[in-house]
């Protein structure tokens, strides 16, 4: 199955890491390339297959492809990724792996049902702090 993604998709250290850049891609396409995205760290589990929660800042993943798309843990819970330029080249990527062909066509059905992003949460709850992010850092942080 093929998909389009960035051109620099090939740097990528395996099929997992390929398949979350897809993934990035048709969010910023639909979304925006200057946003940042949060993502839960159970759905980051899903698309990594040897993923293990690590510490803030610590993380293992998408180090090879560090000079186009930022990614990091920034709560305990709670992931960030971002493209660091909008103008990339887009290439057609094939997926052979039958386990993130099905997760592609869940994602497309999810995304196609209005489901894939949700922005109406009042904060980010930090449960080891127990408190909830203000507005005005939310919105700062979006802005980034």
């Amino acid at each position: 199955m093929k998909v389009l993604a960035p051109w620099w998709i090939e740097y990528a250290d395996n099929e997992d890491e390929e398949f979350f850049i897809a993934f990035a891609w048709l969010v910023a396409k639909d979304e925006g390339f200057n946003s940042a995205y949060y993502i839960h760290v159970g759905d980051v589990s899903t698309f990594f297959a040897n993923h293990t929660h690590t510490y803030i800042g610590n993380v293992r993943e998408l180090r090879s492809v560090k000079r186009w798309l930022a990614f990091g843990k920034v709560a305990r819970n709670m992931y960030r990724f971002n493209f660091l330029k909008t103008n990339y080249e887009e290439v057609e990527w094939e997926i052979k792996n039958t386990k993130l062909i099905a997760m592609w066509f869940y994602i497309l059905a999810k995304r196609g049902a209005g489901q894939l992003f949700h922005e109406e949460h009042k904060g980010i709850q930090q449960r080891w702090r127990k408190n909830i992010l203000p507005e005005d850092i939310l919105e700062w942080l979006r802005d980034r």
